[in-house]
């Protein structure tokens, strides 16, 4: 953790209204126990994306559009826990790879290397991090995927 938290003393408006002798419910034992509980949660969060993206390229290599159901429910699942644990690169890149996958429904063709370009992208930013290079990975993966949607929409006359 960066930032501890400040323990603040209750208001006086408070002490008074609970009797004046209010203890704080927080205390340092609670703060550390929840920094522990957080730790633990987010390291099995980065084993829980890791499966997920394993189980993401199996859904791939199995070919679209009979995949595209899979491969959305896992895009799905990274986004959630990547935002539950402050990982917004992560979870933009798997927004844009769900948004692709809606795509699809609308009659949108399966591009299978922009798929793998993305499923690349998140191995990468869940590899490295968070950074000013994987802002930018995934400003380009909503990017490519805005641009594909454009312009087989307009190749179909959608």
């Amino acid at each position: 953790m960066t930032e501890r938290a400040i323990i603040s003393p209750p208001s006086r408006r408070l002490a008074r209204k609970v009797g004046g002798a209010a203890q704080p419910l927080i205390t340092e034992a609670v703060i550390e126990a929840a920094a522990q509980c957080v730790s633990a949660r987010a390291e099995e969060a980065r084993s829980d994306i890791e499966a997920r993206l394993d189980q993401l390229r199996a859904a791939h290599a199995e070919g679209a559009p009979d995949a595209a159901r899979r491969i959305h429910q896992h895009a799905h699942d990274i986004r959630g826990v990547a935002g539950t644990f402050g990982q917004d690169e992560l979870g933009a890149i798997a927004d844009s790879l769900c948004a692709y996958v809606d795509g699809l429904a609308l009659g949108h063709a399966y591009d299978g290397a922009l798929v793998e370009s993305l499923i690349q992208a998140l191995r990468g930013v869940s590899a490295t991090g968070a950074s000013p290079l994987s802002r930018t990975v995934a400003e380009s993966a909503k990017f490519a995927v805005d641009k594909a949607l454009r312009l087989e929409g307009r190749a179909t006359g959608g």
